[in-house]
């Protein structure tokens, strides 16, 4: 199939902590609240509850059970205690039901339209903003095939990985995205981070065409005290902050979302 109106498409994210969901759901309404029409699909771990799964299959149209895919550098040296979990989600090439998946981390939110990813090759993957010749695993767009998800395990432990999770393995295995076909680089747009509102300059460049919001960081806009992030980040800012803060669109959503689907709550 080489056309996106009859490639089967769907939008995926990975819940493999309690502590994700409110994430991912805040995550599954933008998507809807943005129009997107294709199938919805959240990858979930044993650790997430009955109550939470019903919660969560109120905005995503599928659950997809699947087991962990240990890290193989030990939980004491990792930067994040998450990371010990993250390599799962190379089980987003087992989604063998489509032909591509746009796969998007549970601390995203989509605020602008995801049409252009459904014509994507079979990799394709937003720069990393700290690193920009590396590429972010947040949002990544692929092919699924249970042949290459058999060969990235393969390779787990054998690749280096630069900071011990997932996305410094997938760079290793994707060595040529950023010297290869062009394509394979998503623009920033898809993977806005919240630290850019420090320089509103460059956040007001961004804002018009925004496709995804990425709280990447250690405090999630859930978190406790994460209201207070505005103020703090406005300590560090050269210049006023924007209007609505990164957080700011984050509470809103979960608070449309809650009041569009109480049950959720």
């Amino acid at each position: 199939m080489s056309d996106g109106v009859s490639r089967r498409v769907a939008c995926a994210t990975m819940v493999t902590s309690p502590s994700y969901v409110i994430g991912a759901l805040v995550l599954g309404y933008s998507l809807r609240k943005i129009g997107w029409s294709r199938e919805t699909v959240v990858m979930v771990s044993p650790e997430i509850s009955p109550r939470d799964r019903e919660r969560l299959a109120l905005l995503w149209d599928r659950l997809v059970d699947i087991d962990h895919v240990p890290n193989p550098v030990p939980t004491r040296d990792l930067v994040l205690a998450s990371f010990s979990h993250c390599y799962t989600k190379l089980r987003m090439w087992e989604l063998t039901d489509y032909d591509r998946v746009i796969y998007l981390d549970a601390d995203t939110v989509v605020l602008g339209s995801l049409d252009e990813l459904i014509n994507a090759p079979e990799f394709a993957a937003a720069p990393c903003v700290t690193a920009p010749d590396q590429l972010c695993a947040a949002v990544m767009v692929i092919k699924p095939s249970k042949e290459m998800f058999a060969d990235l395990v393969s390779k787990i432990g054998k690749l280096p990985s630069y900071d011990g999770s997932d996305q410094g393995f997938i760079n290793s295995y994707f060595n040529d995205w950023f010297t290869g076909p062009p394509e394979r680089r998503l623009p920033l747009k898809y993977n806005t981070p919240r630290i850019l509102s420090l320089f509103k300059p460059a956040w007001d460049r961004f804002a018009a065409d925004m496709g995804v919001l990425h709280y990447f960081g250690p405090k999630k806009p859930w978190d406790f005290g994460a209201s207070l992030m505005p103020f703090l980040m406005s300590l560090l800012a050269p210049s006023k902050l924007p209007d609505p803060s990164p957080q700011t669109i984050w509470t809103n959503l979960r608070k449309e979302m809650e009041q569009a689907c109480p049950q959720v709550r």
